[in-house]
């Protein structure tokens, strides 16, 4: 079973990172009801003075790490090997026939 808190994130890099601006298409200069929004990349050239203080951005960045775990081994109990069997009957299909290979398609079941 996985060890609550034993999980380590390892040698981090910023692959690459970008931001996106909402930015008003009017359809028709007519009705001003009639907007689509959509988001385009923040370019180098944009001068700050014509960005909004209530205008929304998005940011994306790509990372990559490791994650290390710790796992251990436990004895699983006869309670525990009764509900596991339970859930493989109850979740077997019975309209599709038995495959050789599924352990499961077997057709007696019987809990120890």
């Amino acid at each position: 079973s996985f060890e609550e808190g034993s999980a380590t994130v390892n040698n981090v890099a910023l692959l690459s990172a970008r931001a996106c601006m909402e930015v008003e298409h009017r359809l028709d200069d007519v009705d001003k009801a009639d907007v689509s929004k959509s988001f385009e990349p923040v370019d180098y050239n944009v001068d700050p003075n014509d960005i909004d203080d209530e205008a929304t951005v998005a940011a994306q960045f790509e990372v990559l790490y490791d994650v290390t775990h710790t796992y251990t081994r436990r004895k699983i109990s006869e309670a525990e090997k009764e509900e596991n069997e339970l859930v493989k009957i109850l979740s077997t299909d019975p309209t599709k026939p038995p495959s050789e290979d599924d352990e499961s398609g077997s057709e007696e079941k019987t809990l120890t």
